[in-house]
């Protein structure tokens, strides 16, 4: 048997997701002959194979649709759809009018009533199947993401409707910024990604360096964000004298070798009013082909990324995990290494680096050194 499969007749190996099936539930009905045959051969085909007086004798050989004699359905049951019923519902209720298939799939999701349709508004059917639509592409944490965007937006747009309200009637003035939802694909790409000043190029994040062919930033400056961002990091706990060193082990920094990265006894002579704040810190580098690649060129790169005293409960979460440095898989590493490196001795001296802690609410001296470096094995 051939490995190619054939372009004609629909392809029955493969099943429609929900997302599919929503777009065919709201899209429009072939409303002519023409539109049937564009629909079934393809309009580009056609014009690359028929020419004109073939396409006419196509269009007059497909048979009009209301000169073909069909069985009337006058009854849901008569649509024979096996044991699913909601196939026959929205079968029968398309049949009545167009779009009403989809009002019954929304007023059962809904409210659970299968004769809503009279009582939709479209708008609303609308939105309800997008919003369906666009939680079939996501995942779970992205889905409760959606809903609280959603929560958020009508809360927001509930409170400026009752603020313009109270604007036109004199009672408050009315306030020269107003932050309104973004409401266009254009808005969306300008506010967010493009303009001058979009929102993602003013993100505060570790500054970025260029060297030989890489890209990367240091340690210190990892340090620094996760700091000042507030996250919750697991402080290594400094040793107190007759305190237990093996036990308990509750986190990574309870373990003896990351109390083992730090002596107390070597902070810088002299007093000093600023606390002194140790991290640990796991190191992983691999390299990698993008997706685009292909076998005649891979362009393989390596990847260096460092995660900075994770708690327990956000062990998992990317927010710890910042990208170190990045470069073609054949380049030399070594001038980016030693760069790395040197930040690394002057992040782990007994010194410390003075940097803000949001959750300290001040100046502290930092010091953070590696836990851990995982890396694949040499080929």
């Amino acid at each position: 048997m051939s490995g190619d499969v054939s372009t004609i007749g629909p392809a029955r190996s493969r099943s429609m997701g929900p997302a599919a099936a929503l777009g065919i539930a709201a899209a429009p009905l072939l409303e002519d002959a023409e539109a049937m045959a564009d629909n079934v051969f393809g309009a580009e085909h056609e014009e690359n194979v028929f020419g004109e007086e073939d396409e006419e004798e196509l269009l007059e050989a497909v048979p009009l649709l209301n000169s073909i004699l069909v069985t009337p359905v006058s009854r849901m049951e008569d649509i024979g759809t096996g044991r699913h019923h909601n196939n026959a519902a929205f079968f029968f209720n398309e049949k009545k009018q167009q779009g009403r298939g989809l009002k019954y799939l929304v007023g059962m999701s809904r409210f659970g009533m299968p004769n809503l349709a009279g009582d939709l508004d479209d708008d609303e059917v609308a939105m309800y199947a997008r919003t369906a639509e666009l939680a079939s592409y996501l995942t779970k944490p992205n889905r409760d993401r959606l809903a609280n965007l959603t929560k958020s937006i009508v809360h927001v747009v509930a409170k400026q409707t009752v603020e313009e309200l109270q604007v036109d009637a004199g009672k408050i003035p009315r306030r020269p910024f107003i932050v309104t939802p973004l409401t266009t694909p254009n808005a969306l790409r300008m506010e967010l990604f493009e303009k001058p000043k979009a929102l993602f190029k003013m993100l505060p994040h570790p500054p970025l360096f260029e060297c030989e062919g890489h890209s990367y930033s240091l340690y210190s400056d990892c340090v620094r964000d996760a700091l000042g961002k507030g996250y919750d990091l697991d402080l290594v706990p400094q040793r107190v004298a007759g305190s237990p060193t093996l036990f308990p082990l509750r986190n990574m920094s309870s373990t003896p070798k990351c109390k083992s990265l730090f002596d107390i006894n070597l902070h810088a002579a002299g007093d000093t009013p600023l606390a002194f704040v140790d991290l640990w810190m796991n190191e992983w580098s691999d390299d990698a082909d993008p997706n685009s690649s292909i076998k005649s060129n891979r362009g393989s790169f390596w990847f260096k990324s460092v995660t900075i005293s994770p708690t327990k409960r956000m062990i998992h979460s990317m927010s710890h995990t910042y990208p170190l440095a990045m470069g073609h898989k054949n380049a030399n590493h070594d001038l980016v290494r030693q760069w790395l490196k040197d930040d690394l001795l002057i992040l782990g001296s007994d010194q410390g680096v003075p940097m803000c802690s949001q959750s300290h609410g001040g100046i502290v001296l930092v010091r953070a050194n590696l836990f851990a470096c995982l890396m694949d094995q040499q080929e």
